[in-house]
């Protein structure tokens, strides 16, 4: 009896114990956001909350986030430079010093104030609460890949921006977009939505898994271990950073629209006729969304030179043009050369555009395209590594020391 006696009293001492470590992880978590997110399930960590205005925005409790939602160390009430734009400048993929709005902010008090999904739309209605922050110069990222076709979205949800597209264009837009939305032949071209982390899925077995997944911080906490141990969840296969298996990944339908690069010293898997479909201004929607977004840098422009803030528009190209030019003719592909074609026309528009009303703005392709290192992921992800975050902030750099 005395042995059984201590095993039920050696069993209800480790019970006691496991529910006052579990009740002290609770505790902890619900005063360290960071440490909340780190102990959830990865298939419900969403950065974003929904906005009425913008459709979504950062979650200021995201672990890197401010109390804006913004990926900042804090908010601030005043800087010398307030950067909008989309995941590109955000900094998707690298870690928060190492994207390009907190490398121009080594030796200046920069605010980084874009978000992946946004788009020049959100950019134009955030530049007021940009300027209360009493800059000297306000940059906005303006990216090729799909920026033209987030301004057109965001447009059809927001009245206040359909006065910047053109009246030829409303009635013919919308009827596209009734008989097929444009998000939806994105989607089925190459969509990434079906490669993040799954729900379980199961009966009996995963109830209790599931349970403990959901509520229990200990389990969070050994799962975060065995994470960290190489042995947890791992991500989107196509977003594994190594391109053999993010082309396993790859399903027939989708390898029929992508292109492989190994050179000598680039590799990466591309996908110009996914980038292409929102770049291709015959369809009028992408034609909207261009001239949208002129009206709306204009329009921008103005705005600041109103408060003498200098307004600066980085011109962010494609991974797929930066690589156009080291892939020689024969492993090219005819939706490789449309792009190029499509997106170096798409720029000239712009810039011709910005030249006409003189509005500052920086083209850093060229400077992507000799970077020393290879300035993206070689998997199907398309936005800047390090390196290419550190190759815009030197090209922005040098550009916001100069005189104008």
């Amino acid at each position: 009896m005395k042995r059984v006696g201590s095993w039920l009293g050696g069993l209800l001492l480790a019970v006691l114990s496991l529910l006052l470590a579990e009740g002290a992880l609770h505790l902890l978590t619900s005063h360290v956001h960071s440490l909340d997110v780190l102990l959830t399930p990865a298939w419900t960590r969403k950065p974003h909350i929904p906005d009425s205005v913008l459709v979504w925005r950062g979650d200021p409790k995201w672990y890197d986030h401010d109390a804006r939602g913004f990926r900042n160390p804090a908010a601030v009430s005043k800087a010398d430079v307030v950067i909008l734009g989309d995941s590109h400048t955000y900094g998707l993929g690298v870690g928060r010093s190492d994207n390009w709005p907190s490398l121009v902010g080594e030796d200046r008090l920069t605010y980084n104030m874009a978000f992946g999904g946004w788009g020049p739309g959100q950019a134009y209605l955030e530049l007021k609460p940009a300027l209360a922050l009493h800059p000297g110069i306000v940059i906005f990222g303006l990216y090729f890949g799909n920026d033209f076709f987030d301004a057109f979205e965001l447009a059809s949800q927001r009245r206040e921006l359909r006065r910047f597209i053109p009246t030829s264009l409303v009635d013919t837009t919308a009827a596209l977009e009734t008989r097929e939305p444009i998000a939806a032949r994105a989607e089925r071209l190459f969509s990434l939505a079906g490669e993040t982390v799954q729900e379980p899925q199961g009966e009996t077995a995963w109830t209790l898994r599931r349970f403990l997944s959901d509520h229990s911080r200990l389990y969070g906490l050994a799962r975060a271990v065995r994470s960290a141990l190489g042995k947890g969840d791992r991500g989107p296969a196509l977003l594994s950073r190594d391109l053999d298996q993010s082309l396993a990944a790859v399903s027939e339908e989708q390898r029929r629209s992508i292109l492989v690069y190994r050179g000598r010293e680039w590799k990466a898997l591309l996908t110009p006729a996914y980038r292409n479909l929102v770049l291709d201004d015959r369809d009028p929607r992408i034609r909207a969304g261009v001239e949208e977004t002129e009206g709306m840098l204009q329009a921008m422009d103005s705005l600041c030179r109103a408060q003498s803030v200098r307004f600066l528009v980085v011109l962010l190209p494609t991974k797929e043009s930066v690589f156009s030019a080291r892939i020689p003719d024969q492993e090219r592909s005819a939706s490789l050369d449309s792009l190029v074609r499509n997106e170096t026309r798409t720029r000239d528009e712009i810039i011709a555009a910005l030249d006409r009303h003189t509005v500052e703005y920086l083209n850093v392709l060229s400077d992507l395209q000799a970077a020393i290192g290879q300035p993206y992921f070689p998997d199907a992800d398309g936005h800047p590594n390090e390196v290419g975050h550190r190759v815009i902030a030197e090209s922005v750099l040098r550009r916001i020391r100069s005189p104008r």
